[in-house]
């Protein structure tokens, strides 16, 4: 049977550890007692397969898989913290994107109304338009 995928917390707990290469100081750092984060670090080690620290009674230290997941690991926690934020933004119309095209005819009419620079100010990402004949772009 297949050991369950990794999570987020496992790998905090992860990096934690091996910031502070102590599971008595990681613990301490994350508030919790040192037990439950070895049996965690434990439990990603297996479901992994592959141990990630070689443990002394004094410290611990990555083996070399552990230092090679790290950078990744660090990035992936990076990418997960900022989603909820991204979310927020996206949800106040912050952020995204927003594709504006109209026929040559509108050009005139409906161009200045259109302010697009306030639009490319409100979308961190900017704004796209376009102007051409073909009445099929505007669907788009």
């Amino acid at each position: 049977m297949a050991e369950p995928t990794p999570d987020l917390r496992q790998w905090r707990y992860f990096v934690t550890v091996a910031d502070e290469r102590h599971f008595g100081r990681a613990a301490e750092r994350l508030s919790m007692t040192q037990p439950p984060l070895s049996q965690a670090i434990r439990a990603l080690e297996d479901a992994l397969g592959v141990a990630l620290f070689v443990r002394t009674k004094r410290s611990v230290a990555l083996t070399a898989v552990g230092a090679a997941l790290l950078p990744d690991v660090r990035r992936l926690l990076a990418s997960a913290d900022a989603l909820p934020p991204l979310a927020r933004r996206l949800a106040r119309g912050e952020a995204g994107s927003l594709s504006l095209a109209f026929v040559s005819t509108a050009d005139y009419g409906l161009q200045p109304h259109l302010r697009i620079a306030r639009v490319r100010r409100a979308l961190s990402a900017g704004a796209a338009a376009a102007r051409g004949g073909d009445e099929r772009r505007a669907d788009r």
